[in-house]
């Protein structure tokens, strides 16, 4: 997908790579209050052919940033929506909402820090690239998928042991919103799972910071091949993937 500016700042429509706009259906990104200022406009409009496909929280401001999918004959009004509500959240309680929703847009990766600078004239900076974390342990690793990549979201996989000691400390920094897809155990590593999960993109760093701390847990508890296990495991199912691509 390519994007393109919906509306002032807030929102942003997405387009085919042929740049076309879908024949039935239109995809926007909006940032909503943290009140939900902007379903309750949609609430207001009814809007019958808008469906919100996915949404992640700001853990700074607590606002949202939301994907609907609408209907193309609603696809007008719904933009008109995100219009009106740029106009009036300073009026809501969002005095800087313009600036933090087009910072958000580009910190998210749902815009380049270039689109952004071409469309509004506004300055921008480019997010740190956050793909090299993974690799800087050795017990987890980017998941692979051929599924469409999330705006919101990163595939991780990583090790952890029969007692959930990772998951334990996952909990204790506040990832209830992880999302685990698959648990793995291998016959001839039975003290081990793997688990592949989704993390908010924004959460990343505090995700390494976990594993880190994970690593020197599992010593501690007396997983003294943890980190060979790691290794293996991870061959074994790069393995896997290749035999069934």
């Amino acid at each position: 997908m390519d994007n393109t500016f919906a509306s002032a700042c807030n929102a942003v429509e997405h387009i085919d790579a042929r740049g076309k706009k879908q024949p039935r259906n239109r995809f926007f990104t909006v940032v909503d209050g943290r009140n939900g200022e902007f379903q309750r406009e949609l609430d207001r409009l009814s809007l019958t052919g808008v469906r919100e496909c996915a949404s992640v929280k700001d853990h700074r401001t607590n606002c949202f940033l939301r994907m609907y999918k609408v209907r193309s004959r609603e696809g007008d009004a719904f933009r008109q929506a995100t219009e009106d509500l740029a106009e009036h959240m300073p009026e809501l309680g969002y005095p800087d909402y313009q600036d933090y929703a087009l910072k958000a847009l580009v910190e998210y990766g749902v815009i380049s820090a270039k689109e952004a600078r071409e469309q509004t004239g506004k300055r921008c900076e480019e997010p740190e690239s956050l793909d090299y974390y993974p690799d800087a342990l050795f017990n987890v690793t980017g998941q692979r998928t051929d599924l469409p990549k999330s705006l919101f979201w990163k595939d991780v996989a990583f090790i952890d042991g029969c007692e959930q000691e990772g998951m334990r400390l996952l909990a204790r920094r506040g990832f209830d919103d992880l999302k685990v897809n698959y648990a793995f155990t291998h016959k001839d590593w039975p003290r081990y799972v793997l688990i592949m999960c989704s993390i908010p993109q924004k959460r990343l760093d505090e995700f390494v910071d976990v594993m880190h701390e994970l690593e020197n847990r599992m010593l501690i508890l007396g997983y003294r091949d943890y980190e060979e296990a790691c290794t293996t495991l991870f061959r074994i199912t790069r393995e896997v993937e290749n035999e069934g691509a």
